[in-house]
């Protein structure tokens, strides 16, 4: 667990049901600021465990190089240097990524892929960056009148493949916050690889996250409520609280 000036953050993961851990993290205290970041492998493709490892340590590398950038200018090189790591170590392989840096009272981000990022304030959980998949494009056609209902539902079976993801050696598509989100007192950041959402519901992260008192108990219980519903994906998450 870390804990800086107004911050106490930590981060866990489980295998789950699979053979290798395809999750990476990091999670950093510096000069009172909280960096970290999560990034997913990519199961359907070769060198998940390593296109997450090397996805992280690209934007370490970015970040230890400059730290007196600014986080926006920062995170946008960072996907370049992190879409050509991934596309390099690996043989086709890719990752998701989101990640966070805190500074000043502030909250950036950077989010490719579908891992999560919610905030939970005042009672009320909050996911800050969309969903980079084929069923987010599907609603978006759908509600400009560019494609039918029939078509959507016949595609939406294919809803989870990812439209953006590192490692495509080009990426387009990205979230991130130009001006940071002001935090609060209270405030809980929590970033997750997939695997958690698709366990447990915004509810019970609420309600685990408001009851468990220090982030290291808040994750050991999330991650014990998706063992007990068989995990059967890679998790990891994680939780930054401003005190």
């Amino acid at each position: 667990m870390i804990t800086s000036l107004c911050y106490t953050a930590s981060a866990q993961s489980l295998l789950g049901g699979r053979e290798e851990q395809q999750d990476a993290y990091c999670l950093e205290r510096r000069w009172g600021e909280i960096f970290a970041a999560v990034c997913d492998g990519i199961g359907g493709l070769p060198d998940g465990a390593e296109a997450s490892r090397s996805a992280v340590q690209a934007l370490l590398t970015a970040f230890h190089k400059k730290p007196q950038a600014a986080p926006s200018y920062l995170y946008r090189q960072a996907i370049d240097w992190m879409d050509r790591a991934v596309a390099e170590q690996t043989a086709g392989g890719g990752s998701t990524i989101v990640s966070v840096w805190v500074r000043s009272g502030g909250l950036y981000w950077l989010s490719i892929g579908d891992s999560g990022l919610f905030l939970l304030r005042g009672g009320s959980l909050q996911r800050l960056v969309p969903e980079h998949n084929y069923a987010a494009l599907l609603k978006q056609r759908l509600e400009r009148g560019e494609i039918s209902q029939l078509l959507y539902d016949r595609e939406i079976g294919r809803g989870r493949a990812l439209t953006s993801y590192l490692g495509m050696n080009g990426i387009s598509l990205y979230a991130q916050n130009q001006y940071p989100l002001t935090l609060e007192r209270g405030d809980v950041i929590l970033l997750c690889s997939d695997g958690l959402v698709n366990t447990v519901t915004d509810q019970e992260i609420m309600f685990e996250i408001l009851h468990n008192g220090q982030p290291e108990d808040c994750l050991q219980r999330l991650m014990a409520i998706s063992k007990q519903r068989g995990a059967p994906d890679n998790v990891t998450a994680v939780l930054i609280e401003h005190e």
